[in-house]
């Protein structure tokens, strides 16, 4: 019994030590961030620059589709969703590797500005005190405009304004129902979805958004129904 006592505080131990390794180098990689990169003066470059566009130039479907499919308690955290986490912690386990972060939309955003890709501790951990700055110092659809600004939609396509004017020679606000609900769901994996290579996963990925949607409350069964038809019967993709 003394044996599996000591043993269990010896584990606990290693967990801390750890767990506080990696919190200190993201701290570390967070503080460099901040002083010598500067999220301010970045983030107000993004917002200043001509092709910026807010949430309020994009449509409401390619907006509701958005936060369903990355991130559906995006107006309810504070930039860490726990219970995406969790998931994602059982999803590992399960795979024996890392297969998902469960990162919310204020993550993706501070990855997409300030971080690499690679899938480290070190990484999630720095991305982890980015988030939490973000969400003290910009409102939630300041946030979401950031993020459609800076995030990747195939093809080379970094932003939504690139996306729609490269996809269908349109602008954000100009788009339909289904052209939205396709754009939404490509930044999950912009090369495996991209509509110029990729058109049919990215059919099969749209019914992961609309699904989404349909559980999030934002559209009911029938119209997300109409909007999948029309997605699989239509070529909705013209490259001009």
């Amino acid at each position: 019994m003394k044996y599996f006592k000591r043993l269990i505080v010896l584990m606990l131990f290693i967990s801390i030590v750890f767990v506080g390794r990696i919190t200190l180098i993201g701290y570390i990689n967070y503080s460099q961030v901040i002083h010598e990169i500067g999220l301010e003066d970045t983030i107000e470059k993004i917002q200043n620059s001509d092709d910026f566009i807010s949430i309020e130039q994009v449509t409401d479907t390619f907006i509701k589709a958005t936060v369903s499919v990355e991130d559906k308690r995006f107006y309810e955290h504070n930039g860490i969703d726990h219970i995406s986490i969790a998931r994602a912690m059982v999803v590992n386990i399960q795979a024996k590797s890392f297969k998902t972060g469960g990162s919310t939309i204020t993550q993706q955003l501070a990855k997409n500005l300030f971080l690499t890709f690679d899938k480290t501790l070190e990484r999630k951990a720095t991305e982890f005190f980015l988030a939490k700055k973000i969400e003290s110092l910009y409102s939630k659809d300041e946030i979401l405009s950031l993020y459609i600004n800076v995030i990747n939609y195939g093809d080379d396509c970094i932003g939504i304004s690139d996306a729609t004017e490269h996809y269908y020679n349109k602008t954000p606000l100009e788009l339909k129902e289904n052209e939205a609900v396709l754009l939404a769901g490509l930044p999950q994996s912009p090369s495996n979805y991209s509509l110029t290579e990729n058109y049919t996963k990215a059919i099969i990925r749209s019914e992961r958004v609309i699904n989404a949607m349909v559980n999030n409350d934002v559209i009911n069964k029938s119209k997300g129904l109409e909007i999948l038809a029309l997605i699989k019967r239509e070529n909705l993709w013209k490259h001009y």
